[in-house]
């Protein structure tokens, strides 16, 4: 067998040396050689050859980090084809011209020479987002890589606008990119989606945008792929300066609007009211949603003439016209709106006006249940009518939304028509219900950590089972602009209890997916903890707010919020929450360099674990303070610590923790270099992995398996480990499985 090539070796020496993967080598520039020596392999020098590329390394982290985003792209892995466009509108009717110039806009008769951006703007109701998705749907297969899509909700009135932050991070996740690859600012997942979009060709539909500054994260930055914008405003910004071509709809003609009854009402009833349906058509301002809204009450009425129909609408107009100005060009939608929720049964028109407001962009038949007290199945019966009448949206997954105006008008509704108490009784039980399922999900995600006790749910509550791990993953991902517009919700509602406990709770679903909203959502929910004025909330929502910080890489922010959540949980005497913190705050040290501190903090948590017994948190201490030691050089002390951890696991049945803490052993005995142990301890991991269904962790121990393999002179059962690892890494769209292939090519047979 050939020597391995140097930068292959490079990669593996960081990779088993320090811990560090592929993925994180663009954090590398944060450090210096100087630390580097440090820590490699307690105290001791780094080789020759480590020492000598180190510079070349830390300065092409980016590079390295892009081609492995590229190794996910797709024709070069198992990454998923996204087909995000919403489902098409019935009865489109119209709009030629405007089809024409997005026709020409999205031709694939050759490349494009620059990224082509359309905006689709006019007056609300007038028909954009349908364009849209009518266009997009039948220009779909010119676009060979998918299509991507996203509500940007820029003039939702709930005031919850989409984040270009959290829009990145879905597309990036559609595209393949693996959660341990996408940076957590906006501007590194920017370039992720740069870099993956690059020579592709991907129809991009961002819908209801507010500003220029809203869609520009979201551009491509070579030519390929087409992005359709729909905005209210004239988006004069992304026009002169990104050179999106602008596509004015005005209201339909009278000939269109006239045409689009006569598709919804039949030939015959057209037929019988000629001059009915053209003042139909004027009444509805030739506005797309008013008139699919009028034509649907007709058709549910066979008996009703079109001319009563006008005269129902010329009255609601007369009313609206003296609180409108004269050139409020919605009034006529508002006047069908008006006009459709009085024919609604009194069960569909209540439950239009409650949820009207709910604080999330969309909502599921549960929450509708939960929101109104009804049953689900009598939920469900009641938002099939309100969809039937054109007064909700279906998405198609079992979720509906209101378009803005709509949900503008049904607030308006539930002001008048609802007392005080009944709103605020509405808003409490969405709120709880969010706080009840959150806290369901959280158990299945990660159950053996403690969450603040909230009692039995309340009557007609009805939080959500969750029987796997996929379930309370799935539900969170779907879930998630809900749940921090219901934190930011219970602020506004004075809800201050369930806002900080709906905040702490979600901790276990931001750990693993970790957003750009969550330090925003953990400091609404440290806001509203200080609301309650209990100190023992304050110090939850202090941990809480440090972790995000830690996590999203902002640790003299963590820092600050560990020490605060400490001092109060020694003021109050909070002995169990004092380890907690003290916990986190040794693996802080740890980022810090600052090791003696670390075991410091992580001796303390041990003892004070150990007085509350808590095995469980026993048991995690144990692991990073046997990981600290390890750092420190003292092998028999991390061992010591690490095969108390796993006793302790084993004892709570956390098959998660059980697998780390076998691990952790591996590598500790494969850097003192007794590599049968590792082997053995490493192969028991991967059982266990496999037991608990992390194939997360079973694809790191396979390759560090590989890695004690080859460096006991098997390059046959390391092979094979390796290409068991990168079957898991791809499968998983994770970007290590690079690292893997590196290895893979430095120890060929043939070499």
């Amino acid at each position: 067998m050939g020597r391995p090539s140097p930068f292959g070796q490079l990669l593996r020496e960081l990779r088993v040396r320090q811990g560090v993967s592929l993925t994180q080598l663009s954090r590398l520039t944060h450090y210096n050689k100087g630390y580097l020596s440090r820590v490699e392999n307690g105290h001791r020098p780094p080789s020759a050859q480590l020492a000598s590329r180190c510079d070349e390394v830390l300065g092409a982290a980016g590079e390295l980090t892009a081609r492995a985003a590229q190794d996910t792209a797709p024709g070069r892995g198992a990454v998923p084809h996204p087909a995000q466009l919403p489902p098409d509108v019935a009865s489109f009717t119209g709009r030629d011209t405007a089809m024409a110039e997005l026709d020409l806009l999205g031709a694939d008769q050759a490349p494009l020479h620059a990224v082509s951006i359309a905006v689709i703007t006019g007056l609300p109701g007038v028909g954009k987002t349908a364009l849209a998705v009518h266009w997009a749907r039948r220009a779909a297969d010119r676009f060979t890589d998918g299509a991507l899509y996203a509500n940007m909700r820029g003039h939702d009135p709930a005031g919850v606008p989409a984040r270009a932050a959290d829009v990145l991070d879905g597309f990036l996740r559609a595209l393949g990119a693996a959660p341990a690859m996408i940076p957590a600012d906006v501007e590194g997942r920017s370039a992720l989606l740069r870099t993956l979009l690059h020579r592709r060709r991907m129809l991009i539909l961002l819908d209801n945008i507010a500003t220029a500054e809203q869609v520009r994260p979201l551009l491509p930055g070579s030519p390929g792929s087409f992005v359709v914008v729909t905005s209210r405003n004239r988006l004069s910004g992304l026009v002169v300066r990104d050179g999106a071509h602008r596509v004015m709809l005005s209201p339909l003609t009278e000939e269109e609007a006239i045409r689009l009854l006569h598709e919804i009402l039949g030939p015959d009833r057209v037929a019988a009211e000629p001059e009915a349906v053209a003042e139909v058509a004027h009444r509805c301002a030739y506005l797309p949603l008013a008139l699919r809204i009028a034509a649907d009450r007709a058709s549910a009425d066979p008996d009703l003439k079109l001319s009563q129909l006008v005269g129902q609408l010329a009255a609601e107009r007369e009313r609206l016209d003296t609180l409108a100005t004269e050139d409020d060009m919605t009034t006529a939608v508002r006047a069908v709106f008006s006009w459709s929720y009085a024919t609604l049964p009194a069960a569909a028109a209540r439950m239009f006006r409650l949820l009207g407001l709910h604080a999330g962009p969309d909502f599921s038949v549960p929450a509708a249940a939960a929101l109104t007290a009804l049953p689900p199945d009598q939920a469900t019966r009641l938002l099939d009518v309100l969809a039937g009448a054109h007064l909700l949206e279906e998405g198609g997954t079992g979720r509906y939304r209101f378009h803005d105006l709509l949900r503008i008008y049904a607030s308006e509704r539930a002001a008048d028509d609802e007392t005080e108490a009944e709103r605020g009784a509405a808003i409490s039980r969405s709120i709880t219900w969010y706080l009840h399922t959150a806290e369901a999900s959280g158990r299945v995600l990660m159950p053996v950590r403690r969450y603040p006790p909230l009692g039995p749910p309340p009557e007609h509550c009805g939080p959500l089972p969750f029987t796997s791990y996929e379930q309370a993953l799935a539900w969170c991902d779907a879930e998630q602009p809900n749940l921090v517009a219901a934190i930011r919700h219970a602020a506004r509602a004075g809800l201050h209890d369930s806002g900080w406990k709906l905040s702490v709770t979600l901790w276990a679903y931001f750990c693993l997916r970790r957003p750009a909203d969550w330090i925003t959502t953990a400091r609404a929910g440290l806001a509203a903890a200080r609301g309650t004025g209990d100190p023992k909330a304050e110090a939850w929502a202090l941990n809480s707010l440090g972790t995000a910080c830690f996590c999203l890489r902002l640790l003299d922010d963590a820092l600050d919020c560990y020490l605060r959540a400490l001092r109060v949980r020694r003021e109050i005497g909070d002995r169990w929450g004092e380890g907690l913190t003290l916990n986190n705050l040794g693996e802080l040290y740890w980022e810090f360099g600052r090791l003696d501190d670390a075991l410091d903090c992580h001796q303390q948590a041990l003892a004070l674990f150990r007085g509350a017994r808590d095995r469980h948190g026993e048991g995690i201490t144990l692991d990073n303070l046997g990981a600290t030691y390890r750092k420190l050089g003292r092998a028999a002390d991390a061992l010591s610590c690490l095969r108390q951890a796993l006793d302790l696991f084993r004892e709570a049945g956390d098959r998660r923790g059980e697998g780390m803490a076998l691990h952790n052993l591996g590598e500790t005995y494969y850097l003192l270099r007794r590599l049968v142990e590792a082997v053995t301890h490493y192969q028991q991991a991967i059982l266990v992995h496999q037991q608990a269904g992390d194939r997360h962790g079973e694809a790191v121990t396979l390759r560090d398996l590989g890695n004690a393999f080859a460096d006991a002179g098997q390059p046959g059962p390391a092979r094979k480990s390796w290409r068991q690892a990168l079957a898991i890494f791809e499968d998983l769209s994770d970007p290590q499985a690079a690292e893997v292939r590196a290895s893979l090519v430095s120890q060929a047979p043939d070499e």
